[in-house]
């Protein structure tokens, strides 16, 4: 597993945009490892992050490659699991769905094929 650049996380959320209609939305990285101020310090033992603002069709991610190696994550994997949370915010379906476990569960799985797509696609 290596560390993700801003570069490369632009590069991959301009992909995910295009498959999964969010072409719209202004989608900002931040790739640190401290969280940013607008993240819940109770949650500060997490990988990533993302805040929307979906009434202007904006979403910031926030992603610590230090933590996410640290946990034997794999960044990419955790920005599109970021991303999901903003698709499924579009979608309406953020505030709706009361199972966090469940929705952490099904956005790991997805984010898992997207990440394997796009590398694969990158080829």
């Amino acid at each position: 597993m290596k560390p993700l650049t801003k570069k490369a996380a632009k590069k991959a959320i301009r992909w995910y945009q295009k498959r999964m209609r969010l072409r719209d939305w202004r989608i900002r990285v931040k790739i640190h490892d401290d969280p940013p101020g607008w993240w819940d310090k109770a949650e500060a033992s997490l990988s990533g992050g993302m805040k929307p603002t979906a009434s202007q069709f904006r979403a910031t991610v926030w992603i610590s490659n230090r933590r996410c190696l640290a946990d034997k994550q794999r960044p990419l994997e955790t920005l599109f699991h970021e991303c999901e949370h903003i698709r499924t915010c579009r979608d309406g379906m953020e505030r709706w769905s009361r199972s966090g476990e469940r929705k952490q569960f099904s956005h790991n799985c997805v984010a898992a094929v997207l990440a394997d797509l796009y590398r694969k696609e990158k080829r």
